[in-house]
């Protein structure tokens, strides 16, 4: 009786240590199992991710580069519209002996006067704004049409337009009494500098036309949101100053 007692113990612990070894090799095969999984999985997404077409970073500009390049190249159609429309009066004008600098002269006084009756003279200013964008175009065809583009008259014309920037900017400070249009101001100011230091290379956004359509609305008795376009203009120079001084800091490390 004893005897077969011992057997069946001696059987039973038997069992149980190979059930053990059973269940040791079914998760070591278990894991096994995984680990080859997933590698074939991670080298089969590899070799998908090989497959896909490597496209050039310059493709997709981000999306300042993309507005710039767009602003770019209509600022570049409409010189070249401005061009063929204002070229015969440009002839016109040189044989009358009036020359790219003489209008630079002139736009830089319609401009004066412009700067002058904002705020006060609405029409006036309006008018003599129109007359300053006027003559501003006409020097940049005089100076084609003559060929006798210069660098001096390229500093000319550039001086000239935004002295009449600085002067509306600063004018609108006054009016509207806000340190953050002064801040507008000192950052117009740097930006040019930067500008003009870099013999006029350096990127750089100009906003005196959008300045002048902007306040071209401001009429407070009649139009009452028009009271908000003076902090609209300089917000749109202050804006376009800031990201002008980005631009000319990367370009800077660039030339390093």
């Amino acid at each position: 009786m004893e005897g077969i007692k011992k057997a069946a113990l001696g059987k039973l612990l038997a069992g149980r240590k190979l059930g053990g070894k059973q269940v040791v090799s079914f998760a070591a095969t278990r894991k096994s199992s995984s680990l080859v999984f997933r590698s074939r999985l991670r080298r089969g997404a590899s070799n998908r991710l090989a497959e896909l077409p490597s496209w050039p970073s310059q493709q997709f500009p981000s999306f300042p580069y993309t507005m710039e390049a767009w602003f770019q190249k209509k600022v570049g159609q409409w010189r070249e519209y401005r061009h063929q429309q204002l070229a015969g009066i440009a002839q016109l004008l040189l044989r009358s002996g009036i020359s790219a600098e003489i209008m630079t002269f002139l736009s830089l006084s319609f401009g004066i006067l412009a700067a002058y009756f904002l705020f006060s003279r609405q029409l006036l200013f309006i008018l003599f704004a129109l007359l300053h964008l006027l003559a501003d175009g006409l020097d940049g065809v005089l100076a084609a049409v003559s060929e006798r583009k210069s660098k001096w008259g390229s500093y000319l014309d550039y001086g000239a337009d935004q002295a009449i920037t600085l002067l509306i900017l600063l004018k609108i400070a006054f009016l509207v009494q806000d340190y953050y249009a002064f801040i507008a101001v000192g950052l117009f100011v740097l930006s040019q500098l930067i500008y003009l230091l870099s013999t006029l290379t350096a990127p750089i956004l100009f906003t005196r036309t959008a300045l002048l359509l902007v306040l071209f609305l401001y009429f407070p008795p009649t139009i009452s949101w028009s009271v908000l376009l003076p902090t609209v203009a300089y917000g749109l120079t202050g804006v376009a100053s800031l990201y002008s001084l980005a631009r000319q800091l990367q370009w800077g490390m660039g030339r390093r």
